[in-house]
């Protein structure tokens, strides 16, 4: 099969689709050398050299600007025009990409659980209009869907009616030599006392402002010995945020680090304790990531992830801070009860891995090459 990736980012930062097509990238190089790949990546993704090799992968480099309207035009109008020289047997969407001309099959990766539709707040009501229409376009067109959780499945079908068959489940993965325990005791920036993590952009369905309320209801014992490190470029959701850190006076207890890539796994092996409140995640990367990092993890029971990993984490509902207050102490003031936690969580990610994940994507094109004629 000759296969056309469109790897092209929305920026220069690594969020999670990013790493998501990265992973997918360097492990179907890995595991298959006998189909022939054609990846898209823009000038602003230095992160593609160096990494892939393969006589069968013939990275594309292109120059186009950085103004989100102009790209999603490039997406749309530009893309499958230099895809077609390539005479594709297939075209992989590896996110949310405007999709009006096709003359091959298409697949496309859906990562969230549409929030576009039943949270537009996450966006913003003109970002969340254009988003709506380009996932339905998307989604019609493209020959089958790749949804990365059932959540994510569940919302394709009751939102947008999408057949069943059109769909395959396939997992995320983690970096097992990226995040793990190696990275322990390696220092980062200034951070001097035990943190209490969070990595993600600051977003409305992000809900840190539920961490930042479960932190203030902690002891002051607790609260001047760990402090909070926030990971991730402001959102939405950063002076709602900024409110509640005001409110609280822990402007001195909440350092935020805006987004970090380079020193991420120094930062996950590090932290006391991992947290991650989302109302929604299509999945969360970043859960897995701790986990690998075998250290203590505590997530929303609404994240997609949370079913396979329910073992090894603490889960609590997201709307509950005192259900957070509770899981924070049982990690912060019982270090055995931590280490257990972290073991299992490390046991299990374990059955996560970026292999996992091409061999199931690879699966997926070769039954939609052989079904569309």
């Amino acid at each position: 099969m000759r296969i056309v990736i469109n790897a092209v980012s929305w920026s220069h930062l690594i969020k999670g689709t990013d790493r998501y097509c990265l992973e997918l990238i360097y492990a179907l190089a890995k595991i298959d050398t006998a189909n022939q790949y054609y990846i898209f990546y823009g000038k602003w993704q230095e992160n593609f050299k160096g990494y892939i090799n393969n006589k069968n992968l013939q990275l594309i480099k292109i120059n186009w600007f950085s103004n989100r309207i102009l790209r999603n035009i490039w997406h749309a109008f530009i893309f499958p025009f230099l895809a077609r020289k390539f005479h594709p047997d297939i075209v992989h969407l590896p996110g949310t990409m405007p999709l009006i001309f096709k003359n091959t099959i298409h697949i496309c990766s859906i990562h969230d659980e549409l929030l576009e539709f039943s949270f537009p707040e996450k966006y913003g009501w003109f970002r969340s209009l254009a988003r709506k229409i380009i996932v339905k376009l998307e989604t019609k067109k493209s020959d089958h869907i790749i949804a990365v959780s059932p959540n994510v499945k569940k919302a394709l079908l009751t939102r947008l009616g999408i057949n069943s068959k059109k769909i395959s489940l396939v997992l995320n993965g983690v970096n097992l030599n990226q995040f793990n325990p190696s990275y322990k005791k390696h220092s980062f920036n200034n951070i001097t006392k035990p943190y209490i993590l969070f990595v993600s952009v600051i977003d409305k369905n992000k809900n840190l402002e539920t961490l930042i309320q479960a932190y203030n209801q902690l002891s002051g014992e607790i609260k001047n010995r760990y402090i909070i490190v926030v990971a991730g470029k402001k959102g939405n959701a950063y002076i709602t945020v900024k409110k509640y850190i005001q409110k609280f006076n822990l402007s001195k207890q909440v350092l935020f680090l805006g987004h970090v890539t380079e020193n991420l796994a120094d930062l996950y092996a590090n932290a006391s304790v991992f947290v991650m409140p989302s109302l929604y995640e299509g999945f969360s990367l970043p859960v897995l990531e701790a986990m690998a990092s075998k250290i203590p993890v505590i997530i929303s029971n609404s994240i997609a992830v949370a079913p396979f990993v329910k073992n090894g984490v603490i889960t609590f509902n997201p709307n509950n801070t005192t259900e957070l207050k509770s899981a924070l102490e049982r990690i912060l003031l019982n270090p055995q009860y931590a280490h257990q936690i972290a073991q299992k969580g490390f046991e299990i990610s374990k059955n996560f891995s970026w292999e996992k994940t091409a061999l199931a994507t690879l699966e997926v094109y070769k039954k939609v090459n052989q079904r569309v004629p």
